[in-house]
């Protein structure tokens, strides 16, 4: 009897698999580490330096952008909807965009 728990015990622990939490799965996810990546790769195309779209290259920018302005509301768009972004590219994933939520209602740190 203890071989057949020691057995089972054994193929349950080894079938068990590691499941990497990233560090922006949280409640308190961080500009440098989160946020700047999301824009970075979806965003600056279009809005670097220059840009007659309005740039957000900075902190600053960024920062407006969501907290006073209406980037969030615009990446949570429909993709056919007028004002939709990022402009001509694919909707960010919903992870993404909950990212940029949390750190807007954590008072867009600059951390």
């Amino acid at each position: 009897m203890k071989r057949i728990i020691f057995l089972f015990g054994l193929v349950t622990l080894t079938s068990c698999t590691y499941h990497e939490v990233s560090l922006c799965d949280t409640d308190e996810p961080t500009y440098s580490d989160c946020v700047k990546p999301i824009i970075a790769a979806n965003c600056l195309d279009c809005h670097s330096n220059g840009s007659a779209f309005g740039e957000l290259l900075t902190y600053e920018e960024l920062k407006w952008s969501i907290v006073d302005g209406d980037l969030i509301e615009r990446i949570q768009m429909n993709e056919n909807d007028a004002g939709f972004m990022p402009y001509g590219g694919e909707k960010l994933n919903k992870s993404d965009i909950q990212i940029l939520i949390k750190w807007k209602e954590n008072g867009a740190k600059n951390n």
